[in-house]
Parts: structure tokens; C-alpha cells; sequence
């Protein structure tokens, strides 16, 4: 089974169309067509190769939002309905025992009050903070893993290896079995009783079969026609 990344290995997407227009072209070209396009082979790719595309497209990760950073998480752990009803308070207190009360006048719940907000921002931001980095570590823990085809470095053979899902590249010759996760955007070279769930996707509640070839005689029709007359999810020889 093959992967194919949203970016072909030798030209850079720019737009939406030119996504779509190389899914649809690998989705409904024969097998070895899609590996010509993608320019790979059965044989997998050379460890050469693999460096040159990982530095061309990154790693095969979704990109996320960064945490904020820890000043910026403090100034918000200040931010709550009782520290602003603590903080009116506190304000009242100082007009009211001190501005209207020259030489008489009281610090105490003024000093009380701000206290009271230091502290409940405090806790509440070193509470957040430790749960982030805690969520953070064990997030690296959990390393998905998938299992490729490619050239040994030593003799040139092809061999079966298992990698990180962010180490994956575009090309590279993808091993599947029941209950294995999609670790990309996938043009399958060879299925057998193949189902996929892309309910996520496309709404569909039970899994959908998948092949390697268009399956129905209207999918090979339809495979003959202009590629931007299909939406690239209703090819089942695609898995996202």
C-alpha cells in the first residue's frame, strides 16, 4: 500500500486545485502510474532520497498551535470573574479607607483583598501551567508507528522496517493490517478485503471498502474522464 502526501516529489503545491488535480491523477492512474508520479517504486527509496524529501516537506505531523508563553498564561490566570469582583472591592476599599480618609486612613483590607488576588492568580496559573507540561510529556510518550518498505543503506535491497509516523515521506511504500491507523494520505497498490472508516471525512457511519484498482465499471469510466470532474475523498483506491 502506498502513501501519497498532499505534495508531489518534484514540484511544490501552491493552491488547493493543484492538490486536488495531483490526488485525482495518482487516485484514478494505475498503480505503477501513481508510483511514476510520486517518483518512486515497489522497491521503496534510498535512505539518500528519504533525507532529501524529509528536508524538502518536514516531518508528516499535523501542525499545532504552540502553548502561549508562561508570561502570557500568568496575565491570564488574573483574568476570572472573582478576581475582577475582588479587584472592584479592592479599589472601593482604597478610595473609600483611603483617599477619603486622610491620616485616618486603614490598609488593612486593602492589603487583605490584594492578597486574596495574588494568591488565587497564582494558584490557579501554576495549576494550568503543571497540567500543560504534564500533557506535554506524555504526548511524547505515545509515538504512533508505521511500517515501510525502503532501500537498506548497506546492499541497495529493499526491506520492511517500522519508523515514526513523522518520519514518513512522500513515496514511501506503506505496509497495512486490520485495525491499523492511516498514518497519511494513501494510493493503495495492492488490497485485500481492504475496509476504511472516514466517517470523520465524509460522514458515512460504516467503514467503506477500498481497492487497489477502480473497482465498478462506472469507477473506471469515470477514471477515463477529465480529473477535476471527482471530489479525490470518493475515490476508493485514496485513504485519508
Amino acid at each position: 500500500m502506498y502513501m501519497i502526501s498532499w505534495k508531489s516529489a518534484d514540484r511544490k503545491l501552491e493552491t488547493v486545485e493543484d492538490v486536488k488535480s495531483l490526488m485525482l491523477r495518482v487516485g484514478k492512474g494505475a498503480p505503477l502510474e501513481s508510483l511514476n508520479i510520486l517518483g518512486s517504486s515497489l522497491l521503496g527509496m534510498s535512505s539518500g532520497e528519504v533525507s532529501l524529501r524529509k528536508g524538502k516537506y518536514g516531518p508528516n505531523e499535523i501542525a499545532h498551535s504552540r502553548p502561549p508563553s508562561w508570561w502570557i498564561q500568568l496575565a491570564k490566570a488574573f483574568v476570572s470573574p472573582f478576581t475582577i469582583i475582588l479587584l472592584a472591592i479592592g479599589i472601593t476599599s482604597f478610595i473609600a479607607d483611603i483617599l477619603l480618609a486622610p491620616g485616618e486612613g486603614d490598609w488593612t483590607k486593602v492589603i487583605l483583598l490584594s492578597t486574596m488576588i495574588i494568591l488565587s492568580g497564582s494558584l490557579r496559573f501554576w495549576q494550568e501551567f503543571r497540567s500543560q507540561k504534564s500533557a506535554e510529556k506524555l504526548k511524547a510518550l505515545v509515538q504512533n508507528k508505521a511500517s515501510v518498505t525502503r532501500q537498506s543503506r548497506e546492499d541497495g535491497n529493499c526491506e520492511k522496517r517500522e519508523i515514526v509516523v513523522s518520519e514518513l515521506v512522500p513515496g514511501d511504500i506503506v505496509h497495512f493490517s486490520a485495525g491499523d491507523m492511516i498514518p497519511a494520505d494513501i494510493r493503495l497498490i495492492s488490497s485485500d478485503d481492504f475496509f476504511v472508516s472516514q466517517s470523520a471525512l465524509t460522514g458515512e457511519s460504516t467503514p467503506i471498502e477500498k481497492f487497489a484498482e477502480p473497482h465498478s465499471e462506472y469507477e473506471k469510466a469515470e477514471a477515463k474522464r477529465d480529473t477535476s470532474t471527482k471530489n479525490p475523498l470518493e475515490l476508493n483506491t485514496l485513504c485519508f
